[in-house]
């Protein structure tokens, strides 16, 4: 695990339990902020992705690429199977991180911020899958509509300027990156 970066993980064994391991040893390697790791639906099939997909094949964790189909995305942060073995490359810890949230006031000022962001993605600054999302979906989670509206609560969408008031009060932009 030291010198290739690389771990297997076997039934039983949770993202927390490799967090934990890594950080009980001192390991100057992280795992990827995984979502929500638990639940499951299956039919019982059995996908072997990358080398994974050659019988007996014993370094088919470094290569994810190789032979068989490539279903990485599918299995590694939902539950769309049961995951009986998986290799998961590491990384080296940064140094240090800061997260951060950019917020623009206007609806209009939308395709401005897009603009910005693709450039820092292309040049690879921006290295994650940025997301960009509305003021209302933050307020969603504080709160219910009826608790923002009050008795007034409209059919449809809300009007703008009931968004732009909620922002306010939120202390965010109409968009936030």
């Amino acid at each position: 695990m030291k010198s290739r970066r690389f771990c297997l993980l076997e039934p039983g064994v949770s993202y927390f339990d490799l967090y934990e391991e890594l950080q009980k040893r001192g390991s100057q390697f992280w795992v990827d902020c995984p979502g929500i790791g638990w639940g499951c639906t299956s039919p019982g099939d059995i996908v072997r992705a990358g080398n994974g997909a050659l019988e007996g094949c014993g370094t088919w964790q470094t290569f994810p690429y190789g032979f068989g189909p490539y279903h990485d995305g599918i299995f590694s942060q939902s539950n769309l199977g049961i995951i009986t073995k998986a290799g998961f490359w590491l990384m080296p810890n940064p140094g240090g991180f800061k997260p951060f949230l950019i917020t623009v006031p206007r609806k209009e000022d939308l395709h401005e911020l897009v603009q910005r962001i693709r450039r820092l993605r292309n040049r690879m600054i921006i290295q994650n899958a940025p997301t960009i999302r509305q003021v209302l979906l933050s307020a969603a989670c504080l709160q219910n509509r009826k608790a923002w509206e009050g008795d007034e609560m409209s059919e449809g969408a809300l009007p703008d300027e009931r968004v732009y008031e909620i922002a306010e009060k939120l202390n965010l932009g109409y968009w936030g990156f």
